[in-house]
């Protein structure tokens, strides 16, 4: 069975990390998020309200709000604690890309800044 390559793998220049520690863990891109959190919110919405199979259904003010309230839920999210909103992102990439976490050599990774004095 041929399997065909994900847009990860298509594109894996735009897969980065947020953390400069970490940039072995790449994170799904925000905007990527963004745009597919929005259109499940709608979709569920409008399957909920009986018109499901309708593509006119959609209105793109709705749409607008939806991807504004994912970005305000992620800045939320990072300005609470960097390191979280990294493992969401990444764990989100690692879940729809199917890779394997990685785990740098001990003597490649540089210690964590904060355990630095």
């Amino acid at each position: 069975m041929h399997k065909i390559p994900s847009v990860a793998h298509e594109f894996l220049n735009r897969f980065k990390s947020s953390i400069q520690y970490k940039e072995h863990e790449l994170e799904i891109p925000v905007p990527m998020l963004r745009l597919t959190c929005a259109m499940i919110k709608l979709s569920l919405d409008a399957w909920a309200e009986g018109d499901g199979t309708d593509p006119d259904s959609f209105n793109i003010t709705e749409c607008e709000k939806q991807y504004d309230a994912v970005l305000k839920l992620i800045e939320d999210t990072r300005k609470r604690s960097e390191q979280t909103c990294h493992c969401i992102l990444h764990n989100v990439y690692l879940a729809v890309t199917g890779a394997v976490p990685t785990v740098p050599a001990a003597a490649d990774e540089p210690a964590h800044p904060e355990a630095v004095s």
